[in-house]
């Protein structure tokens, strides 16, 4: 999911699954995920810690969120940096549909930009984790309930039947298999 958002929202076309951008989205995906975890840290339950110094036994997590802090700085930044010299040296965008370089040729001012920027850094930040998410859910409640996914494979093979791909028309016809996802995100 990680890599359609990025060619979607940067023009970045990801070309392994160690791309650098992939690589840093998830990490700052995981560092939120730890740090809101309850508990993670003794500031969680001694709310004195907040104003102890740095090297105060247990106040790690002064450290901690630094670190945290440098690489979702570097997740907000560099993407943008990216594009922009993409945009200055001409270099064509793997998406000329949408993408931030397109969209960067009509800003005219710095306020624009920023907007620009943190729009790109939600739709790459909420879209990856979310997305990622939800289809694993569907493979989960697939695996878990044989019923419905027998009953969502019925209707396939009823619809498109063994000799063709599914294509877009055939959306307005398969409604358990739409109901499903949609399920899920409820």
């Amino acid at each position: 999911m990680n890599a359609v958002i990025l060619s979607v929202a940067y023009g970045h076309p990801v070309t392994s699954d160690d791309d650098p951008p992939v690589a840093l989205a998830e990490q700052c995906m995981d560092d939120f995920s730890r740090a809101a975890r309850p508990g993670a840290f003794l500031v969680d339950v001694i709310s004195a810690e907040v104003r102890s110094p740095g090297w105060f036994p247990g106040a790690g997590f002064q450290r901690q969120a630094a670190f945290w802090r440098k690489r979702l700085r570097r997740f907000i930044h560099e993407p943008m940096g990216t594009a922009k010299k993409n945009l200055i040296s001409n270099a064509t965008s793997h998406y000329d549909y949408f993408s931030l370089e397109s969209l960067l040729e009509t800003v005219t001012s710095k306020e624009e930009e920023e907007t620009l920027k943190w729009s790109a850094v939600n739709i790459h930040a909420g879209g990856a984790d979310t997305s990622g998410v939800a289809l694993s859910n569907v493979y989960l409640a697939m695996t878990v309930n044989s019923d419905a996914q027998q009953k969502a494979q019925a209707e396939f093979d009823r619809i498109i039947g063994q000799d063709r791909l599914l294509s877009f028309e055939d959306r307005k016809n398969l409604l358990y298999a739409n109901a499903i996802p949609k399920e899920v995100l409820r």
